[in-house]
């Protein structure tokens, strides 16, 4: 066979390839073919063919040349014609493009004005020459990539060698290693959040590898690293921590609150905690009285409050029933109960939402029908122990506690649980009321500041300059939005909201949970009332 461009010469001895790029009189242009950033070199044409009269070298025919476009992707496409068009002036030109100097100065201009790296440029070119000197040549032998996820068929133990010699030989892992890992992690390690990677690691070496007649390991097998690699594919975080944990910790988050409502009224979310700050008696403030429960009714579209109330019993729908009060209730009124005098546009917040997203908590109870039935909200649940699905709430009691547990005495501070920190609750000097007006005077100046984050990214919303402030949401969204806040006068919420249940008409009276209750005229005042009889 004749010698010719793009000739492939392989030495018979090394089985090294070298493919011809250029003939000449006394010299012959080749690149060494399987090194990725060798560059063309020159051999004197003599020795070549004397070579090849010898059969030190000879001539083969290139097998797969691995150059075609039907397999990429568009992306793929672009890049390849990004890098023909550095390339394609310098390569074109034969007698620039094999002198070493200058091809060394355009490796350099080039690095300088693309960013690319020295080594990368060479394997651009590297891939030309070697591939046939065409631009099909700049195409990777995609083919010959390992694919995401694939399985390896290695003949021997595939991983970096030991850097240190621990004495373990490490062992070749095979299909039936694979099913004894899948085995120790599905029935052990996915099962027990408390079991550790360690731990399944010394069952594995305890249930298959170890020798109970010499009372010791076998001499191979898979070392801690190896174990590790191939656990990881048969881990399922959900069933080790639990579903309701995995959702609320590591799920991924596909969404926000913001698409949940579209204006203000829409839907609401309530919820209450135990707020981190000792109270005082009003008649006796030497005797502290405990911790108040704090409810929070917050908007979804503006992030504004709605509705609070603070108490010194425990979560109840007494205490839920007396939020949703205070969440219809004209906010001048309700400000003057705690001698705070406000403006009406200052807290506009007057009236009923159409929905009202819940935990399962309280408001869980046949006591709450009356919400649907009479004042025509739509309840909402969210799973047990998921709080993350009325983060918007939550949040407010974070930053409640954030902007005021520095200034109120008797708060609890984070080091309360370490050893010789202060008992807070002896700083205890707020009593009920006192706390209360704080937290309307907190909710009053959050309603006015500005968010970390902007709550709504709509199109109008951003048009019109709206800054993320819960006030000016709230009145933007009344505009331009949705009126949903139902309007209902004060009684017709206290009816719809207070307790119902049946009573007995006897002729000792009306019968209500064991007590008597009797029509009696008082002659002092004269009026008609109704007293409780015995007990019975």
């Amino acid at each position: 066979m004749k010698l010719a461009v793009n000739s492939i010469i392989e030495d018979v001895a090394t089985r090294k390839r070298f493919r011809v790029l250029q003939i000449s009189k006394n010299v012959i242009d080749v690149i060494a073919m399987g090194t990725p950033y060798k560059l063309p070199e020159s051999v004197q044409t003599e020795e070549v063919e004397g070579y090849l009269l010898t059969d030190v070298y000879k001539i083969c025919e290139e097998e797969d040349p691995g150059h075609y476009l039907g397999g990429l992707t568009e992306k793929q496409k672009e890049n390849i014609d990004s890098i023909w068009e550095i390339i394609e002036k310098f390569v074109l030109d034969p007698e620039t493009c094999f002198d070493a100097e200058k091809r060394n100065i355009f490796i350099k201009e080039t690095v300088q004005r693309t960013g690319y790296s020295r080594s990368t440029v060479q394997r651009w070119l590297h891939r030309y020459w070697a591939g046939g000197s065409t631009k099909m040549a700049l195409v990777p032998r995609f083919t010959e990539r390992g694919g995401v996820g694939a399985e390896r068929n290695e003949k021997k133990k595939a991983g970096h060698p030991q850097t240190y010699n621990t004495g373990i030989q490490g062992l070749r892992i095979g299909e039936k290693q694979k099913k004894q890992v899948r085995h120790i992690i599905k029935t052990l390690y996915n099962k027990n959040d408390k079991t550790s990677m360690k731990y399944a690691y010394e069952a594995f070496l305890n249930a298959y590898y170890f020798d109970d007649q010499a009372k010791k390991l076998s001499e191979a097998y898979p070392t801690l690293r190896q174990f590790r690699y191939h656990a990881n594919k048969y881990l399922n975080m959900r069933t080790r921590i639990g579903e309701k944990k995995f959702d609320r910790n590591c799920r991924a988050i596909t969404g926000n609150s913001a698409t949940e409502a579209e204006g203000p009224g829409e839907k609401y979310q309530i919820d209450a905690t135990v707020a981190d700050v000792y109270l005082v008696s009003r008649t006796d403030r030497n005797l502290i009285v405990g911790r108040p429960v704090l409810y929070f009714v917050t908007d979804v579209f503006s992030r504004m409050i709605t509705g609070f109330y603070v108490s010194l019993e425990g979560p109840s729908w007494v205490d839920a029933m007396m939020a949703l009060y205070y969440t219809n209730m004209d906010k001048v009124e309700l400000c003057k109960q705690f001698d705070i005098d406000i403006e009406e546009d200052e807290w506009p917040c007057c009236g009923l939402p159409q929905q009202l997203l819940t935990d399962n908590g309280e408001l869980v109870s046949k006591a709450s029908n009356q919400l649907v039935s009479e004042l025509g909200i739509h309840m909402q649940n969210t799973s047990a122990w998921r709080p993350d699905m009325k983060a918007i709430v939550e949040q407010s009691f974070h930053l409640h506690n954030s902007k005021t547990r520095m200034m109120l005495p008797g708060s609890i501070q984070p080091d309360f649980g370490e050893r010789g920190a202060p008992d807070y609750k002896l700083d205890a000097t707020l009593n009920l009321r006192e706390f209360t007006r704080m937290v309307l005077r907190y909710i009053l100046k959050y309603n006015r500041h500005t968010l970390t984050r902007e709550p709504q990214k709509a199109e109008d919303v951003q048009m019109d300059h709206v800054r993320a402030i819960p006030l000016e949401l709230w009145n933007w969204g009344i505009t331009h939005r949705s009126g949903c806040l139902t309007k209902k006068t004060s009684q017709e919420v206290a009816y719809a909201l207070l307790p119902r249940s049946m009573a007995r008409v006897t002729e000792r009276g009306i019968k209500y949970k064991s007590l008597y209750y009797r029509y009696r005229r008082w002659k002092v005042r004269k009026r008609l009332c109704w007293t409780s009889a015995v007990e019975l």
